[in-house]
């Protein structure tokens, strides 16, 4: 069976921002991200680290094509398991 993969927080949220996502405002369990010059939001969990499934669905929604996002977790991903 393959370890959990986790991917660190910041590294999601600088992808997001190298797309043209800024921080907009924040809830007590989320943090939302807009696109410049949308109406796009995207909420982001206020976790220290984010398991791969998360990371896949949140950058598809911010617009990155898969073969992106497998060069994301490729460069990105912890397998320690700790989260």
């Amino acid at each position: 069976m393959r370890e959990a993969v986790w991917v660190p927080r910041d590294q999601v949220i600088k992808c997001l921002r190298e797309r043209g996502w800024s921080f907009k405002r924040q809830t007590k369990r989320v943090e939302i991200y807009k696109l410049k010059g949308e109406t796009d939001r995207l909420p982001i969990d206020k976790r220290k680290s984010f398991p791969e499934n998360y990371v896949r669905t949140v950058l598809a929604q911010a617009g990155l094509n898969p073969a992106e996002i497998e060069q994301f977790l490729k460069e990105s991903v912890k397998d320690d398991g700790k989260h």
